[in-house]
């Protein structure tokens, strides 16, 4: 092959690679549920970061998040892509708004469960969807951000039984 056959070989590879990836962006919050699974060490730190979140979404400061006040803050986050949510996304989170209080609206309880939710449904689709395109740093980042959240989940599931104790 000449060095321009292997450039545009290049070229073709990258933009199929580029394809691939946006292809696996399968829930609107993927860049902000990356960035958190990256960011916490343990439950109380995870628990903090949500937290801080909240108090950082909640634009009018009175503890819920509607759906279009949710959608609106999510966007203004840094993220590449940026973050768009549709109310039929937001009603997916909050299982048809089950998950929402009595008010139709997420406090920080609730957005603390729905975001842990997404979490754990972020890294098993993740560790899912094996890719050629995936580099090693992401495979391995995939596996232990799903053995994070596993053992996250063994501790929470440890401290209930030694509650009811």
């Amino acid at each position: 092959l000449s060095a321009s056959n292997e450039m545009k070989l290049a070229e073709r590879l990258k933009a199929i690679q580029v394809n691939e990836l946006q292809k696996q962006v399968k829930n609107p919050l993927d860049p902000l549920l990356l960035k958190l699974s990256k960011d916490y060490t343990n439950q109380a730190g995870l628990t903090e970061i949500l937290r801080d979140l909240f108090k950082m979404l909640d634009s009018d400061n009175l503890g819920g998040l509607t759906s279009q006040e949710f959608q609106a803050a999510v966007k203004k986050l840094n993220f590449t892509p940026r973050i768009f949510l549709s109310d039929s996304d937001f009603i997916a989170m909050t299982r048809n708004g089950a998950m929402c209080n009595a008010h139709g609206q997420l406090g920080v309880e609730e957005f603390e469960a729905v975001m842990r939710e997404q979490m754990l449904n972020y890294t098993q689709s993740r560790l899912s969807a094996t890719s050629e395109f995936w580099n090693v740093a992401d495979q391995d980042f995939t596996e232990l951000g799903t053995l994070k959240q596993l053992l996250m989940e063994q501790l929470s599931i440890r401290k209930e039984l030694e509650a009811t104790k």
